[in-house]
């Protein structure tokens, strides 16, 4: 599907589009996952897209607006992993994790953001680990009384927190993505 993806923007000649493979999102039923995220618009989620449905999806979306509705999963505009390895999981993951489900029902934003367990990540030491798509920002070390400030500025007011963001170890600049 990414070849698809690719190959038709290419044919097309549309340079002006970005495109970004991310990692699980907690939807393998619906796989493959195609985002559609135009200017001052929802994002858009198609679900079980084949290459030969991408012709249409660009088509009729990225070029002309309209959206496929037959094929769109939902209008899911986050999605927060949340690592549920060994390590993340002994160090709390599973309170934050419903943390953040009790969070984003309270700010309202359930058919917004969608939370997910994941598998280990492999930074064990900085669990529990909270990555946010579509941006990719990774949260370390959160606890559950953390989440309350990364929905209302994260989810629900768009600006990344700082306090939790990974910090590279020499230089201690954080690394949100």
């Amino acid at each position: 599907v990414m070849s698809a993806v690719l190959n038709e923007l290419a044919v097309r000649k549309l340079n002006d589009v970005q495109v970004q493979q991310t990692g699980c999102i907690g939807m393998c039923e619906k796989e493959v996952l195609v985002d559609i995220v135009r200017p001052g618009e929802p994002r858009i989620t198609y679900g079980k897209v084949k290459p030969e449905d991408v012709k249409k999806i660009i088509a009729e979306h990225v070029v002309n607006g309209r959206i496929v509705e037959e094929m769109v999963v939902g209008n899911i505009r986050a999605h927060v992993l949340i690592c549920g390895g060994t390590g993340c999981k002994s160090a709390g993951s599973k309170e934050v994790q419903l943390a953040f489900s009790r969070a984003i029902e309270a700010k309202g934003l359930s058919d917004e953001v969608m939370v997910v367990e994941t598998g280990c990540h492999g930074f064990c030491e900085h669990g529990p680990l909270v990555i946010v798509y579509p941006e990719g920002t990774f949260y370390c070390q959160v606890k559950a009384e953390d989440v309350e400030e990364i929905v209302e500025s994260h989810l629900f007011k768009g600006r990344i927190g700082e306090r939790l963001l990974y910090h590279e170890p020499l230089t201690h600049e954080s690394i949100p993505n």
